[in-house]
């Protein structure tokens, strides 16, 4: 089951928690992988694995848009805000990269 929670962060840590919202997918993905193998002597035990696959790559389809949502509503946020404390974030932004 899933649901759908809200969490609350300051505007200069969306894009690390972007980041971790995709790196979890590729390591999602990398374990899905990992599991596809026909095995033709356990048709049914195949079956139920690719069906476990599915649910995760739905997963994965979830949390994309998840990222998606957060990027467009950061944008829309940034480029709202006053050009002093657009260029103060861009700062904030750079001095993380540098880290």
């Amino acid at each position: 089951m899933k649901v759908k929670v809200t969490h609350t962060i300051d505007v200069n840590e969306v894009p690390k928690f972007v980041n971790q919202i995709v790196a979890d997918c590729r390591f999602i993905l990398e374990q899905q992988c990992s599991k596809m193998d026909v095995k033709l002597h356990d048709v049914p035990g195949t079956v139920e694995e690719f069906k476990y696959i599915v649910t995760n790559l739905n997963l994965v389809q979830d949390k994309i848009e998840d990222a998606v949502n957060i990027i467009v509503g950061w944008s829309d946020a940034v480029n709202s805000l006053p050009a002093d404390i657009t260029k103060s974030l861009e700062t904030e932004e750079q001095e993380d990269e540098d880290v």
